[in-house]
């Protein structure tokens, strides 16, 4: 069979880049839960309108839960390229012209939502049969069936019931939790690839479409944790950085931090290229039984002895570069400032510098997607708190 041969991409010299989702307005209910979703949909060129309520929503907030005068990293990186206004359920007029909004909106993005988004949702109940076309989008804990559909989470708490928590840490010490946000930004990822199947849906038949994701199920479904358990019969037992299969296949020390080596045993020729690079460092290792992978697991411990005293030789840059050289998967384990700093990252564009009446004030990740060479990514900083009030309240009151 002849493989197809990959289009070759030229990218445009142009920042005049038609953006793909442009037309498209997003009505996004502020909760953390969407909010990555709606980033996504804003660096592809949405319209996205974040409606927050008075106060502004939790993100603006500091560690003491109390407003601070400027804009939160974690809120200027998930809400960039957004506009922002703020509505009072409890306010009449403020509730005509949100009907209004939604009613002429494409997609609406919703999360499990406090009493605020509760009185909103209760106030546009129906909203849906004045727009046919409307895609309503929610990102739940659980999702809205099931005994716990009612329930509440946090990153922790979607880190364990996920079965994630229970493969994490060292087997002899209790599961270690994972950083930062990473079940919202998966659950997040997966409901905008979903939008947009609903949107190639209404184009087809002229009518809107519910998306649901819950944010347990698309954290277990990026790990093989499911079929691993079901097809092998592996029970997910803990390892540390020690892989189940592969050895060496974990973090090993270097001089000046730490670098993760794998010689997979399907790799043909990483072991054989790996002691001819160790050398005599390798001492027992040239030995004729450890050119077997199942005997090389079988006496990790002893193995890592070595490996580590050979490590620790090291820079961690240097490993890493000298391992892509034997063709030998290796990769230092950078903290934020090296990857910052790291020059396939510099070279890319990454990460983009926001800027306030023209000074530099913080980077920011920029959008992981590029189409035809060009990374998308929204124009604007993140939006202050009901800075877009009169740009989309007093247009959704006016007749069409």
């Amino acid at each position: 069979m002849k493989l197809v041969e990959k289009r070759k991409i030229i990218p445009s010299q142009s920042s005049n880049v038609p953006s793909p989702l442009q037309g498209l307005l997003v009505v996004e209910v502020a909760d953390e839960l969407v909010a990555y979703c709606g980033r996504l949909l804003a660096s592809l060129g949405a319209e996205v309108v974040l409606v927050e309520p008075p106060g502004g929503c939790q993100l603006r907030k500091g560690p003491d839960e109390q407003a601070i005068s400027d804009i939160t990293p974690s809120f200027a990186w998930l809400h960039t390229g957004k506009s922002s206004i703020v509505i009072d359920p409890r306010n009449d007029s403020d509730l005509v012209d949100f009907k209004a909004l939604i009613a002429r909106a494409d997609i609406v993005l919703q999360g499990p939502g406090d009493e605020w988004d509760r009185r909103m949702t209760l106030a546009c109940e129906g909203l849906p049969n004045d727009n046919p076309r409307l895609v309503v989008a929610s990102i739940l804990p659980f999702g809205s069936t099931g005994p716990y559909r009612n329930y509440r989470s946090t990153k922790s708490v979607d880190f364990a019931m996920s079965g994630l928590l229970n493969l994490s840490g060292k087997p002899e010490e209790p599961p270690v939790l994972a950083p930062c946000n990473q079940s919202t930004v998966v659950a997040g990822a997966q409901t905008s690839v979903g939008i947009l199947i609903a949107i190639r849906v209404r184009e087809q038949t002229g009518l809107g479409q519910c998306v649901e994701v819950s944010v347990q199920e698309a954290f277990t479904a990026q790990e093989n944790i499911v079929s691993s358990f079901t097809g092998d019969g592996w029970r997910g037992e803990r390892t540390g950085s020690q892989h189940r299969v592969a050895a060496p296949g974990r973090i090993y020390p270097c001089k000046d931090g730490f670098i993760h080596l794998f010689v997979s045993p399907v790799q043909k020729g990483a072991w054989d290229r790996l002691l001819d690079w160790m050398g005599s460092s390798a001492g027992i290792l040239s030995q004729e039984e450890w050119s077997n992978p199942r005997y090389r697991r079988s006496h990790v411990t002893v193995l890592d002895e070595v490996v580590r005293d050979w490590t620790k030789t090291w820079p961690k840059q240097d490993l890493y570069v000298e391992a892509q050289k034997r063709h030998i998967p290796c990769a230092p384990v950078n903290s934020m400032a090296d990857f910052v700093r790291d020059p396939q990252t510099v070279s890319r564009g990454f990460f983009q510098q926001a800027r306030d009446n023209g000074e530099p004030s913080y980077i920011f990740p920029s959008s992981t997607i590029l189409l035809n060479g060009v990374r998308m990514h929204g124009e604007r900083r993140a939006p202050e708190l009901g800075v877009d009030n009169s740009t989309y309240l007093a247009k959704s009151s006016r007749p069409d």
